[in-house]
């Protein structure tokens, strides 16, 4: 079951959006569940998600010249003569990839949804990369409304954790 956070339909609004998306948080805050959901909500059948945990979708990204990479994508599946959709999570896994991604969205019809678990580091690392290319979403823990929601708790129960002692 997938619990909608506040940010979600920012993200799925940007969706339509060519600028590169980047979702950047603390671990463990549900990145990578949001991106799965995002995924699905793309119609189109042009897309991929690409776990860069795994080594060899890290070497992939790694590839010193950028034109193999689209070749390699294309034997996954992908078809660059119309818009492609690349999620990748963990981005911070493979040092060179700024370069990569403003090379292939300079040149290629490509939606990117990309994730990395460092927020001070990836906002450091794109002040000057992807300059206008890129719009950054920061996913936060958890709030106190969001778990309201999920835990599905009556407002009026809300008052009485809130303040168990006040009538």
């Amino acid at each position: 079951m997938f619990y909608q956070r506040k940010i979600f339909k920012d993200l799925k609004d940007h969706l339509d959006k060519k600028q590169i998306t980047v979702i950047t948080g603390m671990r463990r805050t549900g990145k990578t569940t949001i991106v799965r959901e995002l995924l699905n909500q793309v119609s189109s059948g042009n897309k991929i998600y690409i776990d860069l945990e795994r080594y060899d979708n890290r070497e992939l990204f790694s590839d010193p010249n950028y034109d193999n990479i689209p070749v390699q994508l294309t034997r996954r599946g992908l078809d660059f003569s119309v818009k492609a959709w690349i999620f990748l999570d963990e981005i911070q896994l493979v040092p060179p990839i700024m370069s990569v991604l403003k090379y292939l969205y300079d040149h290629y019809f490509i939606k990117f949804i990309i994730t990395g678990s460092s927020s001070f580091y990836l906002r450091n690392f794109f002040s000057d990369s992807l300059a206008g290319r890129k719009k950054i979403f920061e996913l936060y823990p958890l709030d106190f409304g969001e778990f309201i929601i999920f835990r599905e708790i009556p407002s009026g129960a809300v008052h009485a954790l809130t303040f168990p002692n006040y009538p």
